[in-house]
């Protein structure tokens, strides 16, 4: 029996990186725990894409650890 959450297909969240409009291409998301007894963990596997949804890696130079879990909280809002 799987406890956890996993999402197979890519998705795509409008996110903001550093204040710019982005798309985050969701290629894997497994959520694990429940929150109450068990720590609730989330593993988040995404690239960021411009508005266009071109491969856009100029933004990957704008993300920090701080705008990463801005990023994920985005993602999170969006996929549960």
């Amino acid at each position: 029996m799987t406890t956890g959450w996993k999402c197979a297909m890519a998705t795509d969240v409008e996110v903001v990186v550093a204040g710019i409009p982005a798309i985050a291409r969701v290629r894997s998301y497994h959520r694990d725990g429940n929150g109450w007894d068990e720590p609730r963990t989330v593993e988040i596997d995404y690239i960021l894409l411009d508005r266009k949804g071109y491969r856009a890696r100029w933004l990957d130079r704008k993300v920090t650890e701080k705008v990463d879990d801005q990023i994920c909280e985005q993602i999170m809002g969006v996929m549960g």
